[in-house]
């Protein structure tokens, strides 16, 4: 409580593994070693349940099992159809940390 994270996931659909980042900085990874995961990415897509930033398993009515609130601010989200190298987040994370100096 009283801080602020950059938190950046990105999925590498080649390798079939996960990244996170904390602040700029790689904090951990995993693949998914029994799952076959194959997609194409054409442009924006309309998917078929919504994406829910804060929270999870609401099925548009109610709050289902397992809900992890957010007890905090989402100051934004970016969903984008390619990896982020590790440079690109780190220094996207150098150009706008400054601007949540004052939450």
């Amino acid at each position: 409580i009283g801080n602020w994270y950059y938190l950046v996931a990105t999925w590498d659909l080649a390798s079939n593994k996960m990244y996170l980042y904390i602040n700029g900085v790689l904090d951990k990874s995993t693949s998914f070693k029994n799952v076959k995961v194959t997609s194409t990415f054409a442009g924006p897509a309309t998917p078929a349940v919504p994406v829910v930033v804060g929270s999870q398993f609401f099925d548009g009515t109610q709050l289902l099992n397992n809900y992890y609130g957010l007890n905090g601010k989402i100051n934004g989200v970016l969903i984008e159809n390619r990896v982020w190298s590790a440079s690109e987040i780190k220094a996207f994370y150098d150009a706008h940390k400054a601007k949540t100096a004052n939450w």
